[in-house]
């Protein structure tokens, strides 16, 4: 008997997955997709397209006389998917024992890297009208400060470099145990760990980061934190936010990328922004381009608005409208980035080798990868900037430091 785990969507379904793999290894073997027996999909349900992209999926496994079980989000919010305990399942059929053990923390160490995940918290204190993850994720639960900062120090004792904390808000951590910004108190310590390594920030609402950044205690300046921020505005109207019931403003997001920009210089921001939002007029998409234009995000994770079930939503903008402003958000967010990567050129440049594909991936300062033919997986090095390719930085290795 073996087994495989295909994970879909966000970080923290990584880390369940990490979780799940490390329970069956010592007692089923894994392998390839192909040579499984049992295939376990965790599933990702935010939008239509990939709920569409699983159950297809999911049926041609079963023609190839595979067991498939889904698990993860999608189970909980759709009725096309029927919810199974993955746990009983795996030990009434496979015999599978659990062991006791509650740890809420569970990294994800990616293979071939020196990153690791760490989850902070499950859940988040929102209601935005167009998510259905709230439903299957519920309300915020912060994991212990002291696990955290366990399971952190366990992994740069194995050599991993690189940390990625990860939760569906960063910026609301402990605020289900207490009424302030508690997230300052979390990275502080995580920074008082005598280790050379580099820290990224997970994704944080508006409001949150423009709280960070007006606070003089948090330790931006630390060299070691990644100047990356994941703030995702949602769109550039004020009033497709209050449709959206956003509890961030796009007056607070521009605010916090500005000060952000002032504080530290040279900063990465990704946001994330959904077209044809129901009642998204042409103006309100215009509204959308000239943020962008002014913010200038590097990355931009653009979704098409999709109904899902549980949500009292009407899908009133038509496919092919999405599309164009999709590809118009798309081709604005490709001239951006290629105009701030053609500044770079010929810097030279203190970076991380953090994984190997084909090809060596090293982060700046600002976690920007730049794209190397040669290095070492865990090592500070000294790059020169090249070129740029598929939207990437290239580089050539000068020196380990």
């Amino acid at each position: 008997m073996k087994f495989f785990i295909k994970t879909y969507g966000c970080k923290l379904n990584k880390t369940e997955s990490e979780k799940i793999k490390n329970i069956l290894i010592s007692q089923i073997e894994e392998s390839s997709l192909e040579e499984a027996d049992l295939v376990i999909l965790n599933s990702c349900g935010v939008i239509e397209k990939t709920e569409r992209k699983i159950l297809k999926e999911e049926e041609r496994l079963k023609k190839e006389g595979k067991d498939t079980i889904i698990i993860g989000c999608l189970p909980r919010i759709s009725s096309k998917v029927k919810e199974v305990s993955l746990f009983s399942f795996l030990k009434d059929k496979y015999k599978v024992e659990f062991s006791k053990d509650k740890k809420e923390v569970n990294p994800f160490y990616k293979e071939g890297s020196s990153c690791v995940i760490i989850p902070i918290s499950r859940g988040c204190l929102g209601n935005c009208s167009y998510c259905a993850t709230k439903i299957a994720k519920g309300r915020l639960e912060s994991f212990p400060k002291e696990e955290i900062l366990k399971e952190i120090e366990k992994a740069l004792c194995q050599g991993y470099r690189e940390i990625q904390l990860t939760s569906q808000d960063l910026g609301v951590y402990l605020m289900d145990k207490e009424n302030n910004f508690s997230l300052s108190n979390l990275i502080k310590e995580i920074l008082q760990i005598k280790a050379d390594f580099r820290l990224k920030l997970g994704m944080m609402g508006p409001k949150w980061a423009n709280l960070m950044v007006k606070d003089k205690d948090f330790p931006l300046e630390d060299e070691r934190l990644y100047n990356f921020f994941h703030i995702p505005v949602q769109s550039g109207d004020s009033d497709i936010l209050k449709k959206m019931n956003r509890e961030g403003t796009k007056e607070e997001f521009e605010e916090a990328v500005y000060l952000l920009r002032k504080r530290l210089g040279e900063v990465l921001i990704s946001t994330d922004i959904i077209v044809g939002f129901p009642g998204e007029k042409e103006e309100s998409f215009k509204k959308t381009l000239g943020m962008v234009e002014r913010v200038r995000p590097h990355i931009i994770n653009t979704t098409r608005f999709s109904i899902r079930e549980g949500l009292s939503l009407e899908d009133s903008i038509s496919p092919e409208i999405k599309k164009e402003r999709s590809r118009k958000l798309n081709q604005l967010t490709k001239k951006i980035k290629r105009e701030d990567n053609e500044k770079e050129l010929g810097k030279e440049k203190k970076v991380l080798i953090s994984s190997k594909r084909e090809d060596y991936i090293s982060r700046d300062e600002k976690g920007k990868a730049i794209l190397l033919k040669e290095g070492k997986v865990g090592n500070f090095s000294k790059v020169k900037v090249e070129g740029i390719k598929d939207g990437y930085l290239t580089g050539k290795l000068i020196s380990y430091l």
